[in-house]
């Protein structure tokens, strides 16, 4: 211990006992530098009484403010009254401050002798003839209360046996009576130190927020109808999620009543299920008292403001979304101003009625209506904290591993890859297949969020605002046998053909357990056929869906997308998945080019029929026409595709001179017959492809592709995709 060997003061240098036999303070001293690195460590980071009352005890801490609700409302009904005999009867140790501005005058003593900002311990709660008393201790040993039952206070005279039941000495010692209504009035902090019986269980995780983890509150829940909500209120743009002004941010309640001012959205939280996860599991057939401390380390640079959420759990693995049919409690339902280092409390849960298993969600609670503008966690700062149960019976607390993440980054060019949303009105746009596109296989059934983030970046100067991000998610091969393959022709030679609804086996993708990816190709469309799953498009920033697939609805593409078609942007695109994926890769854009086109009144000429010799007039000649540059020899997979639902009534009316297909020629200056190296037989479904082996060529004798309708005068939309593992350029005849 250090000492001071001067003649004036030989005692221990820093806190020492009167009583110069005593030494456990020096030696709680010495316990606590250790504990913080040094003596300098315990006053370069002021703590406050929770903080110590904790480390002292090894117990956990509540603390309420006498002053607010709930506890108001306790001290108003009386109620509060039989908690603090309970406590204090349960082994309970508790202490009492007069919290004032730290720009008061806190070396004053109030009229009736109490210190502000002082902490004053409670020795003894007595109900005596239905007079009811606290006694408290001022651990200096002097200054005492001045008011009703203090020492020789006129009171003892007026209940005169009172002070014999009491067995109380009257004594300058630091202690005193005082009436439990004046001391409800006097003091505004009361903080309760929670010390379990030996008999009691006790299990310890820790965890960290950091990165991912960093998740922040709830965002949306699910109500009991099965509908998400949105507590925050940011759709349609807003910069930030603020809480309604009739404190609907009150989550518990907000979740059971439903009220109108909550915002439904189609998404469900992108962000909260990345929080820290535990399971709690009962070993017992009876009802457990389960108490929860979540307890922020010390060698945190600051603290935050902090909550559990406690939900029974219906299956195993992670959490996914907050449920309100699931919820079972929050350590604090309204948000607080507060960042205190510990948060507490306590549920009692029956396995007959709860079950045996629950989730623990413990999260940083900031809210920028109540913490500020832009108040949330921040990923890079690394938060750790200590996760404690306390129960009555056994149980076991595991953490959950966080879930499979897989993160791309990708943009939508102007002009190229921003399709836009992929319905316009109730049509299906031809221009969507343009979008990026993220390719996913799974092996096991799988849980799946999938995230969409657009960088706004931090002026937000040059994004054009109301224009929302979104996700579609459905299989990347189409159910449907619409798409057929078809022989390539040169010279009167048949080549094999290519389907998208066939795998590497040539069976039924049905009839395979786990289809793979045969070929990275771009999806076209999305067929009557296909199941298909989009987000609401009711956000600026962040899209979110959520899936439970088995592998024969695999393997699926993810394709982000703008609300609006040709707006550029920069995003990232993460999938978050309870089992490792089989695959998850963005589809090479330099080798899935993808360009939309129409047949007009003008274009739309028909085919190879319509033009010499089988008719006078070369209407063939007025069909779109596209490059395709080779710099080397290569083989590729030319598809021409149609939205189904715009072309439905054309094609009702007339199959047959509605059926596609397309013609690959040397140049495109002279359109004949002669010229055509390769070709599609024509089919009626909503896509036809075309594999061949085309030669090298240069910029100026590049191949032209024709796609055509059987008979002219066919007018729609179409799109064509050109795909080879080869370098190529492909681009419209201007």
């Amino acid at each position: 211990l250090p000492f001071s060997d001067s003649v004036d003061a030989r005692r221990p240098s820093y806190g020492h006992c009167l009583n110069n036999e005593e030494m456990w303070v020096p030696f709680l001293e010495k316990a606590m530098a250790k504990y913080r690195g040094s003596y300098e460590a315990l006053h370069a980071k002021p703590g406050t009484l929770a903080d110590a009352l904790v480390d002292l005890t090894g117990g956990s801490i509540e603390t309420h403010d006498l002053t607010r609700s709930p506890a108001s409302d306790w001290a108003a009904s009386g109620e509060l009254w039989h908690m603090v005999k309970r406590w204090f009867s349960s082994g309970c140790l508790m202490a009492v401050v007069l919290e004032e501005e730290e720009d008061d005058d806190l070396t004053e003593v109030t009229a009736d002798g109490i210190l502000p900002n002082h902490a004053y311990g409670i020795l003894d709660v007595a109900e005596v003839d239905a007079t009811r008393l606290i006694r408290i201790r001022n651990p200096w040993g002097e200054g005492e209360w001045k008011g009703a039952f203090a020492d020789h206070d006129q009171m003892w005279n007026k209940y005169p046996e009172l002070k014999e039941k009491l067995q109380y000495v009257f004594s300058p010692d630091g202690t005193w009576w005082m009436a439990y209504e004046d001391w409800v009035s006097v003091f505004n902090k009361l903080h309760v130190v929670r010390l379990f019986p030996q008999v009691w269980h006790q299990v310890t995780q820790k965890g960290q927020w950091f990165e991912a983890s960093a998740a922040g509150p709830p965002q949306v829940i699910q109500n009991a109808q099965g509908q998400l909500v949105s507590v925050a209120g940011n759709a349609k743009g807003t910069e930030e999620p603020e809480l309604s002004p009739n404190r609907t941010q009150d989550l518990g309640k907000s979740m059971k009543s439903n009220q109108a001012t909550l915002q439904p959205t189609q998404d469900p939280d992108p962000k909260w299920f990345n929080n820290p996860q535990y399971r709690l599991s009962l070993k017992t057939e009876v009802a457990t008292t389960v108490y929860l401390s979540l307890l922020q380390s010390d060698k945190n640079d600051v603290l935050f403001p902090t909550n559990i959420m406690v939900l029974k759990a219906k299956a195993s693995g992670r959490l996914w979304d907050c449920s309100e049919v699931l919820l079972l409690g929050a350590a604090r339902e309204t948000p607080m101003e507060t960042r205190d280092r510990e948060v507490t409390m306590e549920i009692a849960v029956d396995p007959k009625d709860h079950g045996k298993h629950f989730f623990i969600v413990c999260y940083q609670d900031l809210h920028p209506s109540i913490h500020g503008p832009g108040a949330k966690p921040d990923p890079r700062v690394q938060a750790s904290f200590y996760l404690r149960a306390f129960s009555s019976e056994p149980i076991q607390l595991d953490a959950i591993p966080p879930a499979h993440t897989y993160t791309e980054h990708g943009e939508w060019v102007q002009g190229v890859s921003a399709g836009g949303r992929r319905l316009k009105g109730r049509m299906e746009s031809s221009s969507w297949c343009k979008n990026p596109q993220m390719l996913v296989n799974f092996r096991k059934p799988t849980s799946f969020k999938i995230v969409c983030e657009r960088s706004l970046g931090k002026g937000r100067r040059h994004v054009t605002h109301g224009m929302t991000v979104g996700l579609v998610v459905t299989r990347l091969y189409s159910t449907s046998t619409s798409t057929t393959s078809t022989a390539a022709k040169k010279k009167g030679t048949q080549r094999p053909g290519m389907t998208g609804t066939m795998g590497s086996t040539g069976k039924s993708l049905r009839d395979e357990d786990a289809p793979e990816i045969v070929d990275p190709v771009r999806k076209m469309q999305v067929l009557p056929t296909d199941w298909v799953r989009e987000s609401s498009y009711a956000n600026e920033e962040v899209a979110c869906l959520f899936l439970s697939l088995t592998p024969q609805q695999g393997p699926i593409v993810i394709i982000p997308s703008l609300s609006e078609e040709n707006i550029g942007g920069h995003f990232t695109l993460s999938v978050y998945a309870d089992r490792p994926l089989k695959d998850a890769m963005m589809l090479n854009e330099k080798q899935n080019a993808v360009l939309s086109g129409s047949w007009a009144a003008e274009t739309a000429g028909g085919c190879h029929l319509h033009a010499p010799p089988f008719e006078h007039k070369n209407s063939w000649s007025r069909n779109p026409k596209f490059s395709l540059t080779t710099p080397t020899r290569m083989t590729c997979k030319i598809t021409l595709a149609r939205c189904e639902k715009p072309w439905r009534s054309q094609v009702a009316k007339d199959s047959v001179g509605c059926m596609m297909g397309l013609y690959v020629m040397q140049g495109g200056s002279d359109v004949s017959r002669e010229n055509v190296i390769a070709e599609t037989t024509f089919v009626p479904g909503t896509e036809v492809t075309l594999e061949c082996t085309l030669e090298r060529c240069a910029v100026e004798d590049s191949y032209c592709v024709i796609p055509c309708t059987y008979d002219p005068g066919k007018i729609g939309e179409f799109m064509i995709r050109v795909c080879s593992e080869s370098r190529f350029d492909f681009e419209a005849y201007s």
